[in-house]
């Protein structure tokens, strides 16, 4: 007993330490890659200039909370505006990756730290599959699960996965005397992610009430606890839509309009093939395993979401006040968020799938539906390579999507 208890505590200690140094050395490799792009054209740079703006108080912002805390942490640490801008984000990627790594550990209870830290890495690099000679950019026109050029992107993911996870798992639970303490925690951390930006709210609140209503049809007294978890994030939402868009005298303000694919064919040749490359590997999950992902709550709900996110990308513009489009595209915001979700879950299941193939006899046509998934999900982590090799060139291709 004593030599098993020493054992595992060994195993336990090595474990942490592997952690550890995964996530000092993702620490390390996140302040080059950002450092490079806070001096650079990215978002990042504009972002960086706005945070400047509202410190001089020539600006203002209704989803600010990344702004004010980019000023704050300049303020303390004594650093100039673009290391203070490189250490935040870089925490802040850091944090989303330590989040989904524990995500992964609790639904993989059975896996090592060593495949928890691959399957962590994967989901951390994975972007839409890269054909040069249909369009020159991994992010234009295609989204990415994974963006690395905008700092309020990368913010509000270091909470939107927790935020997910906790809810699902909070909506699910068999006790039907849920207890409040999570309920509150999720409605401070969905304020906070309004506070940075509304795009996971914008998704999340459809794909939740689907699920509700599909899932949960009659338990009334769970509508009832759903809706009050998200009365204050909404409300909050409702403030900041009209900031925006009722101001007539605000340098900011303009006017919502339904238009079929406006925006999205402004970035790319064929919106079909986008979306096909950007989601091959979620879709082979879906069409090898669609029992298991209609079962998963987690991940059928994360489809939900993203097609949330790609139906508003799809149908809504933004206009300025005197008819000039505004191209900064921001109605993909949801569409990303989605596209994380989606791969986060996907690769979770498609690791399940991995682990029941090593214990039972398969049949060839299954050995050839993980082939294909498995080469698929290769294809979207070597593009994520690239998508960042092509930040580090610096091609001044992202500057747009704001």
């Amino acid at each position: 007993m004593t030599k098993n208890m020493s054992q595992r505590q060994s195993l336990n200690q090595y474990s942490a330490l592997l952690a550890i140094s995964f996530y000092g050395v993702f620490f390390g490799l996140c302040c080059l890659l950002i450092d490079r792009m806070a001096h650079g054209t990215t978002t990042i740079a504009l972002h960086t200039k706005y945070a400047i703006e509202l410190a001089e108080g020539t600006k203002n912002l209704p989803h600010g909370a990344y702004f004010y805390s980019l000023w704050f942490f300049k303020s303390i640490s004594g650093l100039s505006w673009q290391a203070s801008t490189t250490v935040l984000i870089s925490f802040l990627a850091t944090l989303n990756a330590i989040v989904v790594h524990y995500i992964f550990s609790k639904l993989l209870p059975n896996f090592s730290t060593i495949k928890i830290l691959a399957m962590t890495f994967v989901a951390m690099t994975v972007a839409a599959i890269y054909i040069p000679f249909f369009h020159e950019s991994v992010f234009f026109g295609q989204g990415s699960p994974n963006v690395w050029h905008n700092s309020t992107v990368i913010a509000v993911k270091a909470i939107s996965v927790l935020i997910f996870y906790m809810l699902i798992e909070f909506l699910e639970k068999e006790d039907q005397n849920l207890s409040w303490k999570p309920a509150v925690t999720i409605a401070a951390l969905m304020t906070l992610s309004v506070l940075v930006k509304p795009t996971l709210m914008i998704v999340l609140l459809p794909a939740i009430a689907l699920h509700l209503v599909v899932m949960h049809r009659k338990n009334f007294t769970l509508y009832w606890k759903a809706t009050l978890i998200v009365l204050i994030p909404i409300l909050l939402m409702l403030y900041q839509f009209s900031s925006l868009n009722t101001d007539v005298g605000s340098k900011g303000a303009r006017v919502q309009k339904i238009e079929l694919l406006t925006v999205w064919r402004m970035f790319t040749p064929n919106v079909a093939i986008s979306i096909l490359i950007t989601l091959a590997f979620p879709l082979a999950i879906l069409v090898f395993r669609f029992r298991n992902v209609v079962q998963d709550r987690f991940l059928s709900v994360a489809w939900f979401a993203m097609l949330a996110g790609m139906l508003q990308f799809s149908l809504l513009a933004e206009y300025k006040l005197n008819g000039d489009i505004i191209t900064s595209a921001n109605w993909i915001g949801g569409y990303l968020i989605g596209l994380t979700l989606v791969f986060v879950f996907s690769i979770a299941e498609f690791a399940r799938w991995l682990e029941q193939a090593e214990t039972a006899s398969q049949s060839r046509v299954i050995d050839i539906k993980i082939w294909i998934t498995s080469i698929l999900l290769a294809l979207h982590t070597y593009s994520g390579f690239y998508y960042i090799y092509d930040l580090l060139i610096d091609r001044k291709t992202d500057v747009i999507w704001q």
